[in-house]
């Protein structure tokens, strides 16, 4: 019998992660690991026991966070890294990489999940977007295993997250405003909204290589290996099969190609298109996510920053 798949549907409270709240939350968990033992973190959050509990959350699935009954929370490497190099979260780097974390973490955050890999809806409404999430969560995790209520609630808090709302972008001390509205990957019209491809100059080729690193990870089991023993990938898996950065970056196959190149050259990977293979071999000195977002720190400080 199969095992039924875990489902986590509303662990933030209602509330989508907010400007200034990562950087609150692992500043307090560096400080005090018992920090959401005592009053749930509301006191040195300086928010609502609410909001504290959607901190936790969000530190959590956003990968930056890890919880053990004799540690209490603590930061994961990828959080301490964050800390020590952009701990108030001010370059779209790093938003980028936390955007791959949620979405990876598919038990903690499933409708993040599921809109990226399963919604294949260009432009929607409100309505509608529930009307799709609910039919893929029916298809994919079964019916009556969930709360339609809670489903709508995540639905309304993920289109917040990613949208940046007209008539406060300018305005820095603005604090209902997600720094995930930075990415550019929806846009909204009126009642309408459309998923968009993301501006080249805000999206780094190191990304894409990342993403492709989490797609391996995900995906051990159908990697090929090349006779110089490199992992390759399918381009076409790549492009449209899940969480390969096709879907989870919303690129074309022209724009794939082009940040597949921008990686050839600066030899982070190579690329065999010969006999229709069209195949991506990582190669072994680039496959340490964690190093490869400390190199590009690193190689930020040393141009001036952001």
């Amino acid at each position: 019998m199969e095992k039924q798949k875990k489902i986590r549907l509303k662990g933030h409270e209602s509330f989508m992660v907010r400007e200034g709240w990562l950087h609150k939350g692992i500043t307090a968990v560096a400080e005090n690991p018992y920090v959401f033992s005592e009053y749930m973190g509301a006191d040195a959050l300086g928010v609502g026991s609410n909001m504290a509990k959607a901190i936790r959350y969000w530190l959590k699935v956003l990968g930056l966070t890890r919880e053990a009954a004799k540690k209490g929370t603590y930061l994961t490497e990828l959080g301490s890294l964050i800390l020590e190099w952009d701990s108030y979260f001010e370059d779209i780097f790093t938003i980028w990489l936390l955007h791959l974390e949620l979405i990876f973490h598919r038990e903690d955050a499933t409708a993040w999940y599921l809109f990226f890999n399963k919604v294949a809806a260009e432009e929607f409404s409100k309505e509608e977007l529930f009307r799709f999430m609910r039919q893929a969560m029916n298809l994919y995790y079964g019916e009556g295993r969930y709360s339609e209520r809670s489903l709508e609630a995540d639905s309304t808090v993920l289109l917040n997250m990613y949208i940046r709302q007209k008539g406060i972008k300018d305005d820095p001390e603005e604090k209902s405003v997600s720094p995930f509205s930075v990415l550019g990957l929806l846009q909204a019209e009126q009642k309408k909204y459309r998923r968009q491809q993301p501006d080249w100059n805000r999206l780094s080729p190191l990304i894409v290589l990342i993403n492709i690193l989490f797609y391996q990870r995900d995906r051990e089991k159908k990697r090929v290996i090349s006779e110089q023993g490199r992992i390759g990938i399918s381009m076409e898996d790549l492009l449209y099969r899940e969480n390969g950065p096709g879907k989870l970056l919303h690129l074309s196959r022209t724009a794939f190609y082009l940040y597949l190149d921008e990686l050839s050259a600066g030899e982070y990977l190579d690329i065999n298109r010969t006999a229709g293979l069209d195949m991506v071999y990582l190669k072994a000195e680039y496959l340490d996510i964690l190093q490869i977002a400390q190199d590009y720190y690193k190689d930020r400080e040393r141009q001036g920053g952001l």
